[in-house]
């Protein structure tokens, strides 16, 4: 189920491409309520739960850590298309590195995407992907359609290939992938929360898209945890 969820994740996200493309307004305010969840859920599902199965804290908050300069590293090739500023000198070539970028990012990520997890982190995985998705699509657009296809179908099955891998790894290999998730999601959604902000200012569409995406976390750990 979740291996298909993975996939249908980026179905939804590159639709979203497609009908948000001209409308900058709600895909701004689409990828802050994304950002918002996705710091929720670190926030409330799955630092709870690794903190707490863990045996040693400060080791594995280096995990953490490492995550977020993993995630640093990979936005080098990926030109930080996870949180929706990628920039492209070409558009009509899309860069074969923000490909492999992104391609690593979802891989990384769908590792510790097990049941055993939480249900939690794996919504919130879910959420993530859509505007991932929806992003890379736009950038794919001014492609064949051949390309196109091929490129959101590769990347379609990169989180589905890292569940497949997690579901042979061991308990304490898993937790270590989840705290880098974890890493590399905490610094996602604060890039995302942070430039949602012009100028220190957050228009109240912005601000709105934020208590939405904080309010969805907190709602779907309580009914999750059920």
């Amino acid at each position: 189920m979740i291996f298909f969820l993975l996939l249908a994740s980026v179905l939804l996200g590159a639709l979203l491409g497609e009908v948000l493309t001209k409308n900058n307004t709600w895909k701004k305010a689409f990828l802050t309520f994304s950002g918002a969840y996705l710091l929720g859920i670190v926030i409330l599902e799955i630092f709870p739960h690794y903190f707490e199965h863990g045996h040693n804290a400060h080791h594995l908050g280096l995990f953490v850590i490492f995550g977020v300069l993993l995630q640093i590293l990979l936005e080098g090739l990926s030109k930080g298309a996870e949180h929706g500023h990628f920039h492209s000198e070409d558009k009509n070539h899309f860069p074969v590195t923000v490909f492999v970028g992104l391609f690593i990012h979802a891989f990384i990520e769908g590792i510790p995407a097990q049941e055993s997890i939480g249900k939690g982190f794996i919504a919130g995985i879910l959420v993530h992907k859509v505007p991932v998705a929806a992003i890379l699509y736009t950038f794919l657009k001014p492609l064949k359609i051949q390309k196109r296809i091929l490129y959101l179908s590769i990347f379609a099955f990169a989180a589905p290939a890292g569940h497949l891998l997690g579901q042979y790894l061991p308990q304490g290999i898993l937790q270590v992938s989840l705290g880098m998730t974890a890493g590399i999601f905490l610094h996602i959604s604060s890039v995302i929360i942070f430039e949602s902000a012009d100028h220190h200012k957050m228009k109240l569409y912005k601000f709105i898209s934020l208590l939405a995406g904080i309010a969805l976390a907190y709602a779907s750990v309580e009914l999750l945890q059920h």
